[in-house]
């Protein structure tokens, strides 16, 4: 869910619940998250519009060249990989 889209659902909660048809209950904004590999020359981002995935920005301890093909992997493959998780 992107951060447009979030605050989209929190309007629509408080018309609602404005209107007597539900609770208002506001929920918090996705974080977002960096991976970076064991031996710390990889790195993926997370990104709003692809939730659960992670687009590499650091291979081989380069930058990846932006006019490459983005390259996504899972987070829970991250995880697998022994990849740790910094929130952004």
């Amino acid at each position: 869910m992107t951060p447009a889209q979030h605050a989209a659902l929190n309007t629509a909660r408080r018309i609602l619940a404005a209107a007597g048809l539900g609770d208002y209950t506001i929920t918090p904004p996705p974080t977002r998250g960096r991976w970076t590999s064991p031996d710390g020359t990889w790195t993926a981002e997370e990104t709003p519009d692809r939730p659960g995935w992670a687009r590499y920005t650091r291979e081989s301890g380069h930058a990846v060249d932006p006019d490459d093909e983005p390259i996504y992997e899972t987070t829970a493959a991250l995880a697998d990989l022994g990849y740790t998780r910094q929130t952004l």
